[in-house]
């Protein structure tokens, strides 16, 4: 069983053997990782999945660089059951004319941008006139536009209760900076409030609210998993050892894990995507599933005293360490390689996700090989847990019997 971890569960010896520099080796990378965690960074980009080498993409990058990032348009749905009435229509153009001029906003298209060229001359007018009169004048002049302009169509419904504005966000060459994109929508979104009636209902529509969607819930999904897989570990461990201190110790690894890993893109710069944001948690799981094993095995071997008839807490440690720690290390080898899979995807948002999925696995490990038996020394120091119990004559008989049922078992 030994040959199975490569070896790697002498980590957990050598934490053993020296508690005192394995538990300052944690508190400095704990304490790093902490102060990193402030300036984790989310991105919502949806176009980080797309194979960056593909054709298609070089053509949208192209087309970002040399023109401007279309993709980044916002499309405003305006309904309200005043949109055919004068008064409605006029609420619209107010709306175009004050996106048009908002910071952030290089242009906002509608109904009222629609030119109708002088049959005579061919000079643009405008289709519609500066001041409409009443709803009847209202309503020829939709007919009309319908008629002639079947193009409008797409800006306007066919019952004539919903209307569109596409609005251009003006990023110029931070075309790419999501964080200026979700600004200068912010600056949309206050500027349609300001300026929409009450009774328009507005909707969005888009890759940028999109984005800045899949930024909110990344943000709250991040937190919300992190504090529940740390609660339902120790609710189970818990519940299973019936114990304060083993809930403790099996909560600690997974702590370290989450704080390692979440502080890991911080201090490096790394953005949760949508797809990286589930690795902490699965990290965590991983750890909570080694430390629980890892405990179970050396709470089971404290019910078993030596030749003298102690029970050498210390010892049964280590030799938990020595037992679990080559599965623990194999596992976690073999889940490593699974996700390092992902790395040959053409996908360079699953290439990233491979290589942190590796990483923080091995975090995983590190926090339960070594967290474990640190915790564990420092826990018979403070006098939580007996280094050396001396069990009665009838524990014996009690040991006898359980072995005996475990054999026929």
């Amino acid at each position: 069983m030994k040959g199975l971890g490569f070896g790697l569960e002498r980590i957990g010896v050598a934490a053993l053997r020296h508690p005192l520099v394995f538990s300052i080796l944690l508190v400095i990378v704990t304490t790093i990782a902490a102060i990193g965690i402030p300036s984790v960074k989310f991105n919502g980009n949806v176009i980080s999945v797309v194979p960056q080498q593909s054709i298609n993409f070089k053509n949208y990058d192209k087309q970002k660089r040399d023109f401007r990032n279309f993709s980044r348009d916002v499309a405003v749905i305006i309904k309200s059951p005043r949109i055919k009435t004068a008064s409605g229509l006029e609420d619209l153009r107010y709306m175009q004319l004050e996106l048009a001029i908002t910071d952030g906003i290089s242009s906002a298209i509608s109904l009222f941008s629609i030119p109708d060229p002088d049959p005579a001359t061919g000079e643009l007018r405008q289709f519609f006139p500066n001041q409409i009169e009443d709803d009847v004048e209202a309503q020829a002049l939709l007919e009309r536009l319908i008629k002639d302009y079947p193009q409008a169509s797409s800006l306007i419904s066919e019952d004539q209760n919903i209307v569109l504005l596409l609005v251009a966000l003006d990023l110029g060459i931070n075309s790419g900076n999501d964080a200026q994109a979700f600004a200068a929508f912010e600056n949309l979104k206050k500027s349609v409030e300001a300026s929409a009636p009450k009774d328009f209902e507005i909707y969005y529509s888009g890759l940028t609210p999109i984005g800045l969607t899949i930024l909110d819930t990344l943000i709250n999904d991040q937190v919300r998993l992190t504090l529940l897989g740390l609660g339902f570990g120790a609710l189970i461990a818990m519940l299973f050892f019936r114990s304060i201190v083993a809930a403790f110790v099996c909560a600690v690894p997974p702590m370290l894990t989450a704080v390692w890993s979440i502080g890991m893109f911080g201090i490096f710069g790394i953005p949760i995507t949508y797809l990286t944001t589930i690795l902490p948690t699965l990290a965590l799981v991983l750890a909570y599933a080694d430390g629980i094993v890892l405990y179970h095995r050396w709470n089971k071997l404290n019910c078993l005293p030596n030749s003298s008839g102690n029970i050498d807490i210390r010892a049964n440690l280590k030799e938990a360490v020595l037992k679990i720690g080559p599965a623990s290390a194999l596992t976690s080898l073999t889940t490593a390689f699974a996700i390092s899979s992902f790395a040959l995807s053409s996908s360079e948002a699953l290439a990233e996700f491979a290589w942190i999925g590796v990483i923080l696995v091995i975090f995983a490990f590190l926090a339960v090989i070594v967290g474990v038996p640190v915790l564990g020394i420092w826990l018979m120091k403070i006098g939580l847990i007996k280094q050396h119990i001396q069990k009665p004559q009838s524990y014996h008989l009690v040991v006898f019997l359980v072995k005996s049922m475990n054999t026929i078992q």
